[in-house]
């Protein structure tokens, strides 16, 4: 019987919700239907004590409450109109209460009826905001004063229920009204519940999106390294290919040469077997060069990224730094003069691979802050227990209005595409990750300072 009861209450308090409703909206309508729903077993209650007892006027009030929520959430079954319905049921909470004190004899004789309009007020402030919220409270307290100026007149004038009856009702008002309140208790709970969840989807999507984001911009950078190193490349490459193919034709003049020879002298007298062999050796300096240069390519790039390293180390900050250095080459040669001032520092416990992402965003933001020829200085030193890293530029400085959202992600459009701009956003978290701090000093017109600063010990 109990489930069957539930069951049906439960088919009862979904009549208004639609499938585009929130889970906040199918709430706000089940907690109105519950209410009306409550109301209503408590107008049966009034009307069957006071039929019993003979007080028919008073007995005809709670049942015309009963009938006009019936009308209303058949009304609110057809027409899903959630605001109307919400209004009608507020407004004959709040009114019918003191209608039915008022048959009873006024506020002693009722057993405190009118304490069932507060639903009224509950229910506004739990379906609208404060401010309309107040239009209820102020409706209540005028008919409450109504109320008071009545009651002598209503006390000589309505049908005298019996003691009997007054206090069966006081009881039932108590309980009813605590009834409502414990539900509206309720109601909250569940509403800061759904809350919460929402709240925890949207921390969700947002965490999912950054490292969305941040991801893309690794691809991005990632991207332009690999870019940069092939065109760091390409050039020892190109030399050893043109190399190669000179040193097999000196190869071919030289076999040549000792066929047609038949001594030495003779080998030493031909021109173009000893232009072959000075050919030859000059060659394999420059291809000896060209591999040293592709082999410092290669062991920066191993050990900026530090793949085949534990991700927590001691590291030598200097040679992350270096190798970063060595990565982008491409864009300082000619144009950009590296001043090194390196302290004596520690070697510190780090996630070297990140700290280097780190350097090489700063470094890169420099090269892009200097139009033209400027310089680009990098120092280190050690303050108490801390490594102190600034990379300084001769660029053109960040405006104060973007000094203060500095760190924030951003997009920057540049010709027709836009991208994620997210290197500061990112090199933030890692050296918070690393118990550091970041500092950034700008002029407009003379360039940028940005210090890493990271304890000695994570």
């Amino acid at each position: 019987m109990y489930r069957y009861l539930k069951k049906q209450v439960g088919r009862l308090a979904g009549i208004g919700t639609q499938s585009t409703d929130t889970e906040k909206d199918k709430l706000h309508k089940r907690f109105l239907v519950y209410m009306a729903l409550m109301m209503s077993g408590g107008g049966l209650l009034w009307a069957a004590i006071c039929g019993y007892h003979g007080l028919r006027l008073p007995a005809a009030i709670p049942l015309a409450y009963v009938a006009l929520t019936v009308a209303n959430l058949r009304y609110f079954s057809l027409s899903k109109r959630f605001e109307a319905v919400r209004f009608i049921q507020l407004s004959i909470s709040l009114v019918l209460p003191f209608v039915f004190q008022w048959s009873l004899g006024g506020f002693v004789r009722s057993g405190s009826v009118m304490l069932w309009a507060m639903t009224a007020i509950l229910g506004a402030l739990t379906f609208q905001e404060v401010r309309i919220t107040l239009h209820w409270f102020l409706a209540y307290v005028v008919l409450t004063v109504l109320s008071g100026f009545l009651g002598d007149d209503l006390a000589g004038s309505a049908t005298q229920a019996s003691s009997a009856v007054v206090s069966t009702l006081f009881v039932i008002n108590i309980i009813g009204v605590s009834l409502i309140v414990f539900g509206l208790m309720i109601y909250f709970v569940r509403r800061n519940e759904l809350a919460y969840e929402e709240l925890e989807l949207k921390n969700t999507a947002l965490i999912d999106s950054q490292a969305q984001l941040v991801q893309a911009e690794k691809m991005a950078s990632i991207g332009a390294l690999t870019a940069g190193i092939a065109h760091e490349m390409n050039t020892p490459i190109g030399v050893i290919n043109s190399n190669t193919d000179v040193s097999g034709r000196c190869i071919a003049t030289i076999v040549k040469a000792l066929k047609n020879s038949t001594s030495i002298d003779e080998l030493e007298n031909n021109s173009q077997f000893q232009q072959a062999l000075k050919l030859l050796q000059s060659n394999n300096e420059f291809t000896l060069g060209s591999s040293a240069r592709i082999t410092k390519l290669v062991n920066s790039l191993k050990n900026f990224a530090r793949l085949d390293e534990a991700t927590l180390q001691k590291a030598n900050l200097h040679e992350g730094i270096d190798s970063a250095l060595d990565l982008i080459s491409h864009d300082l040669r000619g144009r950009i003069e590296i001043v090194k001032e390196y302290g004596t520092i520690p070697r510190i416990i780090c996630h070297a691979g990140e700290l280097n992402q780190v350097f090489m965003t700063l470094l890169t933001n420099a090269v892009g802050a200097i139009e033209g020829p400027g310089t680009i200085t990098i120092r280190s030193f050690t303050s108490g227990d801390n490594v102190h890293v600034q990379v300084e530029d001769t660029g053109v400085g960040i405006a104060p209005e973007r000094m203060q959202r500095i760190f924030d992600p951003a997009l920057n459009k540049k010709g027709s595409r836009v991208k994620a701009d997210l290197g500061l956003f990112t090199s933030y978290g890692i050296v918070e990750k690393h118990k550091g701090e970041i500092k950034i000093e700008s002029e407009l017109g003379r360039g940028t300072c940005v210090t890493i600063i990271l304890p000695t010990t994570l």
